[in-house]
């Protein structure tokens, strides 16, 4: 009997479920950044001791330490103005408060900002 790949003959697993967390760095900045400055470390490590390195014949450590550095600068550049244009472009989804009007407001009131001046506003609607 020839079965398809995508045939589910017997369920073998429950279907898994994803907890319901906040991302710790939904951006990925600080991922990044941490990266890049490990590599700008290892490069200044392998240029102090780049004799030794090559005559060991590890004398590439320093390229691939200077390339990991530029693809780190080159991405941590990228994902701040990624970051900046979200911030800017887009309103807070429904559902969800600012930090600010959290902090200012009963909870009564919606949960989204006043058209134009970031100020909460007051909902009649439920």
């Amino acid at each position: 009997m020839v079965v398809s790949v995508t045939q589910n003959i017997e369920p073998r697993h429950r279907p898994l479920m994803q907890a319901q967390v906040k991302a710790l760095d939904p951006h990925g900045v600080r991922v990044v950044s941490v990266g890049t400055v490990l590599f700008a470390l290892a490069s200044v490590a392998c240029w102090v001791g780049q004799d030794a390195l090559a005559a060991r014949g590890k004398g590439w450590w320093l390229a691939s330490a200077l390339v990991g550095l530029g693809i780190g600068v080159v991405t941590l550049l990228a994902l701040l103005a990624r970051r900046a244009r979200l911030r800017r472009a887009a309103p807070l989804p429904r559902g969800l408060i600012s930090a600010r009007c959290a902090a200012s407001t009963p909870p009564r009131w919606d949960r989204r900002r006043a058209a134009g001046d970031g100020r909460c506003a007051p909902s009649g609607r439920r």
